[in-house]
């Protein structure tokens, strides 16, 4: 089965039958919302995240712990399916610029909710981008500096937000409960979870992402380290992850 941007057939597509039910699952809830131009379209139909209005989740639609509506959600950023190191966030950032920038980025975002055509880690595509992009950059800066290159971060590497909106800060646990959140947390328990060879980083939220290593190697984050995404003291064995033959 192939599945396009529209939940529909497409000559560039990404094949389901090889995936997991819990990836397959999780790539066409998104596939579906891909061609929206902003979450606020998804906040207004209810779609993914059941919670509708923002108030009900106990935030306001922007402000220091509400949501950004008006910018396109981005729940993973990468190849889910063949990425060999995955980091487990719990949402994306806010910054005004961001307002200005996403109409750089938006087909990026857009393409990599389809799921189609080459997948990969676009925000360290580009040295001199845009404020988000060069967020990316700065954190996986330590990992370049191992490698010596960007490219096998880009093919290899893959982050993934329990919540998909954007806020300067978060205090919403009740999005925990929406039915993006569960595809997310099903995917990461029963698929990241079994995939041997593979490092999963879980960088906030560990008592809710709860993935118990069976055949993947765990670095889970702590105390202080969940303020800030700190990778030098792993740098070393994300990069080896990375360039795996």
């Amino acid at each position: 089965m192939f599945v396009n941007g529209r939940g529909g057939r497409g000559k560039v597509a990404v094949n389901l039958k090889t995936m997991t039910r819990e990836l397959r699952d999780l790539l066409r809830f998104w596939a579906g919302h891909s061609s929206l131009r902003a979450a606020e379209e998804i906040f207004m139909a209810g779609g993914p995240f059941g919670c509708n209005p923002p108030e009900a989740c106990g935030g306001e639609v922007c402000g220091q712990y509400g949501f950004h509506p008006g910018l396109m959600p981005v729940p993973f950023v990468g190849d889910l399916e063949r990425a060999r190191v995955y980091l487990l966030m719990l949402n994306p950032s806010f910054k005004p610029e961001y307002y200005l920038d996403e109409y750089k980025y938006h087909q990026n975002i857009a393409d990599n909710l389809a799921h189609t055509g080459e997948q990969s880690f676009w925000p360290v595509r580009d040295d001199d981008g845009t404020d988000f992009e060069k967020y990316w950059r700065r954190v996986l800066r330590p990992v370049y500096n191992e490698i010596g290159s960007w490219d096998p971060i880009e093919k290899n590497f893959a982050m993934l937000n329990l919540v998909p909106y954007r806020s300067r800060h978060f205090k919403c646990e009740g999005m925990f409960g929406a039915e993006s959140c569960k595809r997310m947390l099903a995917f990461a328990e029963s698929d990241l979870a079994t995939r041997k060879g593979t490092l999963v980083i879980v960088a906030r939220r560990p008592r809710v992402w709860r993935v118990d290593p069976h055949d993947c190697c765990l670095i889970r984050f702590s105390g202080v380290q969940c303020r800030g995404i700190q990778l030098h003291p792993y740098a070393r064995e994300i990069a080896q992850r990375l360039c795996r033959a």
